[in-house]
């Protein structure tokens, strides 16, 4: 009697649509990034304090107090501010 042996092969192959050439994009940064107390290095009354929720609360040189939810584009903070209804970047 002969024996037959039968013996499966599997051929697995991968692919990708990118090049490997490619640079990668810096991350998209958001306000949670910053999260803390910033001063101004050249007038310590000034400083912008950012938490994680996005809250923003900040005080410039020229008296300017402002609070409210910023959004970040295009490295600029933009804030509605609460106390005066008015747009501050």
């Amino acid at each position: 009697m002969q024996t037959i042996i039968l013996a499966p092969f599997f051929i697995v192959a991968c692919s990708s649509d990118s090049k490997e050439d490619t640079i990668p994009e810096e991350p998209q940064m958001t306000l949670a990034d910053y999260q803390g107390v910033w001063e101004d290095i050249h007038n310590d009354t000034a400083f912008i304090s950012i938490s994680a929720n996005g809250e923003v609360l900040y005080y410039k040189q020229n008296g300017v107090m402002g609070r409210g939810i910023g959004i970040l584009a295009d490295n600029t903070i933009s804030i509605t501010n609460e106390y005066t209804g008015s747009r501050d970047e």
